[in-house]
Order: C-alpha cells, then sequence, then structure tokens
C-alpha cells in the first residue's frame, strides 16, 4: 500500500494530523492525530495539572482532515480548503495527553466554490467526538 502525504498549508506547529491511514474508492479519509500535550504552549494551560485536549484542537484535526480529500482532487487542484461553520461539534468525552486519535472523514457535499464534510474522532475504537461543518475553496496564492 503506497504511504499517503499529508498536505497541509499549517507550519509544523499547527499540524493536527500526522498521518493518512487510508482513503476509500468513496471519498472517506481515515487520519491520524496523538495528542501529547505540547501542541502549541497554551494547551499546557489548558486545565494545569489536569491536561484535557482543547476543543479547538478536536476541530481542527477534524477540518484539516476533511481538507486531505479536497486537496488531493484534480478539479480542487490549486484551491485551499478552509474551515467557514460549524453546524454541530460534539465531544463526548476528554482527550488526555498520550491518546492516539483516528479520524474518519467524509466531504458530503462540494460544489466548486465550498463544500460541506462530517467527521469522527475516535480513540481505542470509542467514538469520542463528531463534527458537521462548511468548508470554502479560495485560491492559493
Amino acid at each position: 500500500m503506497q504511504r499517503l502525504k499529508v498536505i497541509l498549508a499549517h507550519g509544523p506547529f499547527f499540524r493536527m494530523i500526522s498521518k493518512i491511514l487510508g482513503i476509500t474508492e468513496s471519498q472517506v479519509i481515515t487520519t491520524e492525530f496523538t495528542y501529547t500535550g505540547r501542541e502549541i504552549l497554551a494547551a499546557q494551560d489548558h486545565f494545569p495539572g489536569n491536561l484535557i485536549c482543547p476543543a479547538i484542537f478536536l476541530i481542527e484535526a477534524m477540518a484539516q482532515s476533511a481538507g486531505q480529500i479536497a486537496v488531493r482532487r484534480k478539479e480542487l487542484r490549486g484551491l485551499l480548503p478552509s474551515l467557514s461553520g460549524i453546524e454541530r461539534f460534539r465531544v463526548r468525552r476528554p482527550i488526555r495527553p498520550g491518546a492516539v486519535l483516528r479520524i474518519e472523514s467524509e466531504i458530503v457535499r462540494l460544489r466548486s466554490t465550498a463544500g460541506k464534510a462530517e467527521c469522527k474522532i475516535y480513540d481505542d475504537d470509542q467514538e469520542v467526538a463528531d463534527m458537521k461543518f462548511t468548508f470554502t475553496l479560495t485560491k492559493t496564492q
């Protein structure tokens, strides 16, 4: 199986996915995010002494995961997907440092300038978060 490279416009300190585990023919992607608690210095002040992954990291990880589908589509080359709206977001339990999270993402609607995606995050095969959101596609500079 060919290893797929993560393609992100973000700098190394804001990359919330570390690898692509697979993409199905129906364009469902599975990615991985290992939460260490050191991603951004601010995370260390999020419940000091009882580190919990900030929900914004989970939102960003799901957006980056779904974006991996968009950046691989030929008709979308040169376009940058970016989160534009959250329809629903839910966290079912806290995520602690050391968790290796599996993210399953699917683009459920796609147009030339925008799309809609649905994502779920799993920790040890237990669903811990989900989100439905919209994104815009803009030309890269």
